[in-house]
């Protein structure tokens, strides 16, 4: 899975969709990370068919791969994710801006970001400055707050 291009202005783009598949009124572009359980795809309104820009993410749980209860599982997370977005909204969370959480393949759509991953940046080895970890966990620690505060 590759790295999609970016714009001048940091929007991400696909050189190439790599999938013609809809999902609701969304196509699928490239697929950006996954396994068994769950995949993430670049996607776009289907009526912006040719358009270069990919500016959302499409979470699904695929029909095929994982066992009936791994499936089941990630239905059930990825409903939760769907329930809490629609009641938390917070700078530091990506809000979800469509769902269809029945039928053989549910899924959420999310604002596509451009940048890295927390994950990324630490698994490329290099230690941080203090202020810039303390910002990682001030951010995170104002997301689980906001969570906890809606009861959830």
């Amino acid at each position: 899975m590759s790295a999609a291009a970016q714009d001048a202005a940091g929007t991400p783009q696909a050189a190439q969709p790599t999938s013609s598949k809809l999902m609701g009124i969304w196509r699928l572009g490239e697929q950006l990370a996954g396994g068994r359980q769950w995949q993430l795809w670049a996607a776009q309104p289907a009526d912006a068919a040719g358009s270069p820009r990919w500016d959302y993410a499409l979470r699904m749980v695929p029909r095929d791969g994982a066992s009936a209860s791994d499936r089941e599982a990630a239905v059930e997370r990825l409903r939760r994710t769907a329930e809490a977005a629609a009641q938390v909204r917070h700078p530091q969370l990506l809000s979800v801006i469509d769902a269809s959480l029945e039928g053989a393949e549910p899924f959420i759509v999310m604002p596509r970001l451009a940048g890295r991953s927390l994950a990324d940046v630490l698994a490329a080895g290099t230690s941080q400055p203090l202020p810039v970890v303390l910002w990682f966990v001030r951010q995170a620690a104002q997301a689980g707050a906001a969570l906890h505060e809606a009861g959830l």
